[in-house]
């Protein structure tokens, strides 16, 4: 143990997250602070000694310390069935960042996963995953006569199945151990501020074997996924008309083969099903299993950190990696169940990395999930910033060779000024939206071994901690609206995910208005009241409840209905949209052709391949399908709102600005740079040089920040960027910002 003095204060830490003016604030021991963190692996730490692997990284805390970073999150490996052994690794990598980095708190990842060998009860025939079909070679893991639920040596895959009952109370009972042992140990007590339980595939609670298209066939999902049918359907009967399988009984049910969008492939974009969406009973098995895998996943995740607000007397955060919309944005991955996450009251924090697509100089830097769902629900999201920055201090893990990027399409970002932009982008990200960063050094190289990032990094820290609490309450005016359920019943899942949950972010953030992704439950809760455009992505299994609940809440808005009714009621649809619809034979891709009499007069829009085809029967036609008969847009004035039917899966971006000028959303900026977007703080990323012109609702004053001047009184502001150039513009506050 180290005698490294430290200005933390004595007695166990107490976390707590708040939701002040509807954003989620981390606050520790009474103080506000914002959630910035040096991340550590420490299980790279077996290599000290051998190749020095881990000396940057150890480099890293000890700047990020020195710089006043006041948080260092770590992930450690510990086997389920043996505390001794669990307590020393906790030793191990706790004692390392004590001695490194006296005067930072600790948030504590740690692996929930592990073998059915030697885990009480288990039974390594029903608890370990299987692949759902009994031969499957996987030719990137193992030699082609294997199956894939076996590993080279023939034995069954080293893990349990996330459905595993031995398993889960299992790990709930070492979740506990390691919750007293920490809270037992002074030193640790007073440092650790949460815990994050990590288990599936690269522990992040994807299926095991996700990413190599698996599902799990084992007994115990079996089981699960019948006990799941059972609640559902009651009898044997009502399953087997569900089904349209007369005869069919619970415990005849198995895992359905070739589920939409699985197959060891890697990634199954074509499914076998035609269909855009899972309508008839034929199909209905995989829309049963994917509500069922979601769900119990986000159980897992639940009962785990109930274990953690248990012993900690809820002093302690609750974490995990989940709801990855946009990049693992298929239902078979388990990802698909926020909704329980949300309602269950004892998850704090939700993380994942910054999106892998558009990510570096100039790109959007999105986020995986829909953060202002998780606001709603006082969830912190923490982004992990695994920047693969200008600097190098060490060889890493595999030196010289792969893993330069999660997949090695992530290109280095080319100078420190490049860094830094980034940086600042990813900050002024975290003080729009109200989430917070840690910088992840993925695999060891030093990318933030360097005093001028942290020192960058701990001043923005502190301007976020002066900019939260002067933030006023706001609402987006543009709401993205999906929802999980309502994507378990896609035929075509990775095309449509790549539509809806991906690429239209490349959209959204470069068009300059103020947007949010929310599902219908956020919507029905009031959670959205400056909204004016409401596009709803998949009004596809609505119920008669939602639909009354949200014709109440639309009147004096703009509503957009993308692709048709789905498993919503026609006649509950009708009401709630007025529009009926034509349901028609499918499609290969085609163009949406708007007329010039249309409020999108001269636009177009490209079309995936949809099967079945929905038109407009009333309305206002706006736009013709360019193969299928019927309306392919049309407007109407219905329960006091304005409605506007869609018949695609995919939003462009002038139909996109073409409804949002229509419902009176404001534009702040029109050049298609990137954009975060608050009532007091407007972010620019720029994708290109040149000149720019911020554009505000109303008269007031701005401050730029990173030039220190201030324009008072103005409605609009013109200045000057370079490409991949961060701007915060500080609109309306009585002060300016501190600058160090």
């Amino acid at each position: 143990m180290s005698n490294n003095k430290t200005k933390l204060p004595d007695g166990p830490a107490v976390a707590r997250i708040r939701t002040e003016k509807g954003v989620p604030r981390l606050y520790l021991n009474g103080v506000l602070t914002q959630p910035t963190m040096l991340a550590a692996i420490h299980d790279a730490g077996y290599l000290q000694g051998v190749d020095k692997t881990y000396e940057s990284v150890l480099s890293e805390m000890e700047r990020s310390d020195r710089a006043g970073n006041r948080i260092v999150r770590t992930i450690i490996t510990f086997s389920l069935v043996n505390v001794e052994a669990m307590k020393k690794v906790v030793d191990d990598a706790l004692g390392l960042i004590i001695f490194h980095a006296p005067n930072s708190y600790i948030f504590l990842s740690f692996s929930a996963g592990s073998d059915a060998y030697g885990i009480p009860g288990a039974d390594p025939e029903k608890d370990h995953f299987r692949h759902h079909s009994a031969k499957v070679a996987l030719n990137m893991m193992m030699d082609s006569d294997d199956m894939l639920d076996t590993n080279t040596a023939g034995k069954l895959e080293g893990f349990c199945s996330l459905a595993s009952l031995p398993w889960i109370e299992q790990a709930k009972v070492m979740t506990a151990e390691l919750v007293r042992y920490v809270r037992s140990v002074p030193e640790y007590a007073r440092r650790v501020i949460g815990y994050m339980p990590c288990a599936g595939s690269a522990g992040e609670w994807f299926g095991p074997l996700f990413f190599e298209g698996a599902t799990d066939g084992s007994y115990a999902n079996t089981l699960g996924f019948r006990t799941f049918l059972q609640d559902k359907y009651s009898s044997d009967e009502a399953l087997a008309g569900a089904w349209g399988k007369p005869g069919l009984t619970f415990d005849e049910v198995t895992i359905p083969d070739d589920i939409p969008g699985a197959g060891v492939e890697r990634i199954k974009w074509e499914s076998e099903l035609s269909e855009t969406l899972i309508l008839t009973p034929e199909f209905q098995p995989y829309a049963d299993y994917e509500d069922y895998y979601s769900g119990m996943v986000a159980d897992r995740i639940i009962s785990l950190c109930q274990v953690i607000k248990e012993e900690s007397g809820g002093d302690s955060l609750a974490a995990a990696f989940y709801g990855y919309h946009s990049e693992v944005r298929v239902p078979f991955s388990g990802s698909f169940g926020l909704y329980k996450i949300k309602a269950s009251g004892v998850v704090d924090v939700l993380g994942g990395p910054v999106s892998y697509k558009d990510r570096d100089l100039g790109g959007m830097g999105a986020y995986m999930s829909p953060t202002d769902s998780l606001k709603s629900s006082n969830i912190l999201w923490l982004d992990e910033g695994d920047y693969r920055t200008h600097y190098r201090s060490g060889a890493g893990f595999v030196p010289g060779g792969t893993q330069e990027g999660v997949g090695d399409w992530i290109p280095s970002l080319p100078d420190e000024n490049a860094t830094l932009q980034v940086e600042r982008r990813q900050f002024g990200k975290d003080m729009v939206n109200g989430t917070g960063s840690w910088w992840m050094d993925l695999v060891y190289r030093g990318w933030f071994d360097y005093d001028n990032f942290w020192k960058e990094s701990v001043r923005l820290t502190r301007l976020a901690e002066w900019f939260v609490p002067r933030r006023a309450e706001a609402s987006p005016e543009i709401a993205i609206v999906y929802d999980e359920e309502a994507l378990n019943i896609l035929g075509q899942p990775w095309q449509y995910g790549e539509d809806m949950l991906n690429d239209i972010r490349l959209m959204l953030f470069r068009m300059g208005y103020s947007f949010g992704m929310f599902s219908t439950r956020d919507v029905l809760a009031g959670k959205t009241p400056e909204t004016k455009l409401y596009l709803f992505l998949t009004p596809w299994r609505l119920s008669e409840d939602d639909a009354a609940g949200l014709k109440k809440l639309l009147a004096g808005k703009t509503a957009c209905w993308c692709y048709g009714n789905g498993l919503t009621d026609p006649d509950v649809f009708a009401d709630l949209t007025g529009f009926r619809l034509t349901v028609g034979p499918g499609a290969e891709a085609q163009t949406m052709v708007f007329h010039n009499e249309s409020p999108l007069a001269g636009v177009s829009m490209e079309l995936r391949r949809l099967s079945p085809v929905y038109s407009a029967e009333n309305g206002t036609p706006w736009a013709e399908y360019s193969i299928s008969q019927g309306a392919a847009a049309a407007e109407l004035q219905v329960n006091g709102y304005r409605s506007v039917f869609l018949g695609g899966t995919s939003m462009n971006g002038p139909v996109y600005c073409g409804l949002a000028d229509l419902a009176g959303a404001h534009r702040y900026f029109c050049e298609e740079d990137v954009s975060y977007l608050h009532p007091n703080l407007a972010v620019l990323h720029a994708s290109a040089s040149g000149t720019r012109t911020l554009r505000l609702p109303e008269e007031a004053d701005v401050y730029d920040y990173f030039n220190g001047k201030e324009y008072p009184s103005v409605r609009e502001h013109t200045f000057e960027t370079e490409a991949g150039q961060t701007h915060y513009f500080f609109i309306g506050c009585d002060e300016h910002p501190p600058v160090e």
